[in-house]
């Protein structure tokens, strides 16, 4: 989920959903290269949602709020390793929804919504919903963005 910055991303450029998924399960897909030699100093982007389910994992007991220490120490350990094979990082996050991407993301809303309706449902008949059914709490975006700025990684947000 990661690109070496140059000139930009190609026109129109959109995220590909479960891309990182499909790479690291088809064998072969992808291959380890070492690259400090070539892109010493270079800037590498991510996307900041997608960083938000690597780091912050689904058996943190948020409910009481003990979790934001981790993220920040996973977040500082990121950075730092990637500082120290010669490299700056710099995610980016959703920003101000076009017009024209309004529908697909307002259908994306609704289906999260319907799944935290699902596992509220679960929670209050004394259930417990599977990993499956996980989505990182309310304002944990947020959070890693301040992470990323603290630990001195790029932060931006997206123009649509």
């Amino acid at each position: 989920f990661f690109f070496l910055r140059t000139a930009g991303p190609p026109p129109g450029a959109m995220g590909v959903k479960y891309l990182s998924h499909f790479v690291g399960s088809v064998p072969g897909c992808a291959r380890h290269q070492e690259l400090r030699a070539e892109f010493d100093g270079q800037v590498i982007v991510g996307d900041g949602y997608g960083l938000l389910r690597f780091l912050y994992h689904r058996d943190l007991d948020f409910v009481h709020g003990g979790a934001w220490p981790h993220l920040l120490d996973t977040t500082r350990e990121l950075v730092e390793s990637f500082r120290r094979a010669g490299f700056r990082l710099a995610f980016v996050f959703d920003g101000r929804i076009e017009a024209s991407k309004r529908r697909e993301w307002l259908s994306r809303r609704r289906r999260d919504q319907t799944a935290a309706a699902r596992v509220h449902g679960l929670l209050d008949a004394g259930m417990v919903p599977s990993l499956k059914m996980w989505t990182p709490p309310v304002g944990c975006g947020e959070q890693l963005m301040q992470c990323l700025r603290a630990v001195g990684a790029e932060v931006h947000w997206s123009a649509g």
